[in-house]
């Protein structure tokens, strides 16, 4: 517990169980609620206060705060591993505010002849008292909104791609929508060595990863809490609604999905886009999404590849090429129906797309004849 001595100034800080998190608990097995409910309430039970607030004096070697207004409100589920969450939460603040420039002798994340603010992340765990009695009325579920509402960015720690918590749980779904409604930044992220099995995954079957994590239910989210479970699913049903909340969170993940399989795509070589289905399902995606001028490189690319490699008679390289007509065929109707239509660039599209189905066409009427389906 705190010093009741120490002066405001004071740079040590606090002495916090550190013996009990390392000798007792086998802290990285422990997840989230557990770590809570077994660290964070018997610490501060005495004074019925959250853990801030038992630091809200306290330093760190540099003599930095260790509690300030949070900017970056983090997002998780509480069956998540402790140790993931402060992974995930620490290697973000490094990429905002590189140590080096601590030890150098700067403000956290500062360059030469720069200083930046100290930057200070909001953590339920930590940061709201673990004793106060709770509500669960749709007031309380509005109170949490305009809280989020005030921080600069909001990251969701997505865990395993492949059984993300956080998509699960109620409370990490109205984070995230809480973050829409007001125009938040909003990020996932996840530790390094999820991540480098989502990278691997991505590579060897883009097709699950975009089924698995795109087909989210938000109305069978559930929480531990069944006054809380009753209270967002109603706080949700009286501001979006379910359908309207499956299409938010469904573009964003998609969004985030598209931007990883690019970094994906960039380790690809030639002849990889002749081999891999990883190209041909980004297209794909990249046109469902109405960025057809970019399905349209990487359509193109894809066909230039397997031409190359198989010959412009071959099926894949015939089905290749009737993907870009297809992708030419929705641009140009895009560029027809905006409110700067620009018809002269939408019929040259048709009229390659036109062109290319021709050659298509008449190719696999000599390979496989007029019967063939």
């Amino acid at each position: 517990t705190e010093d009741p001595n120490a002066s405001e100034d004071s740079h040590a800080p606090p002495c916090f169980r550190h013996d009990k998190l390392e000798r007792d608990l086998s802290i990285t097995l422990l997840c989230t609620t557990a770590v809570i409910n077994n660290i964070i309430k018997p610490a501060t039970a005495e004074d019925q206060c959250s853990l801030a607030e038992v630091y809200r004096q306290g330093r760190d070697e540099s003599g930095q705060r260790l509690i300030g207004k949070a900017s970056i409100f983090v997002s998780y589920a509480g069956a998540q591993r402790f140790s993931d969450l402060c992974e995930t939460t620490l290697g973000y603040m490094q990429l905002l505010q590189p140590v080096d420039s601590v030890e150098n002798g700067g403000e956290p994340g500062s360059t030469e002849g720069e200083q930046e603010e100290q930057k200070y992340v909001f953590i339920d765990a930590f940061c709201l008292n673990q004793h106060a009695s709770e509500t669960s009325d749709l007031h309380s579920a509005m109170t949490y909104v305009n809280a989020i509402g005030t921080m600069d960015e909001v990251i969701m720690l997505l865990g395993e791609w492949d059984d993300s918590q956080p998509l699960q749980r109620s409370w990490c779904l109205w984070e995230f929508l809480a973050a829409e409604l007001q125009s938040v930044p909003f990020s996932i992220r996840m530790t390094d060595p999820q991540r480098a099995r989502f990278v691997t995954a991505v590579l060897e079957n883009f097709g699950d990863v975009k089924d698995k994590l795109l087909g989210i239910d938000v109305s069978r989210a559930s929480t531990g809490n069944t006054l809380h479970h009753s209270m967002l699913h109603d706080a949700i049903r009286k501001t979006v609604g379910y359908m309207e909340m499956d299409n938010i969170l469904t573009t964003k993940l998609r969004a985030w999905l598209l931007d990883e399989a690019r970094t994906s795509l960039a380790g690809l070589s030639e002849e990889d886009y002749g081999t891999a289905s990883l190209p041909v399902l980004v297209a794909k995606l990249l046109s469902d999404m109405g960025e057809y001028d970019e399905a349209l490189v990487l359509f193109r690319r894809i066909s230039q590849a397997l031409t190359q490699k198989h010959g412009d008679e071959d099926a894949r390289s015939l089905d290749s090429m009737s993907d870009v007509a297809i992708c030419l065929l929705h641009r140009s109707k895009a560029l027809a129906s905006n409110a700067d239509a620009d018809f002269e660039a939408a019929q040259a599209g048709l009229m390659e797309a036109e062109k290319i189905a021709t050659a298509v066409h008449e190719t696999q009427l000599v390979r496989v004849g007029k019967v063939d389906p």
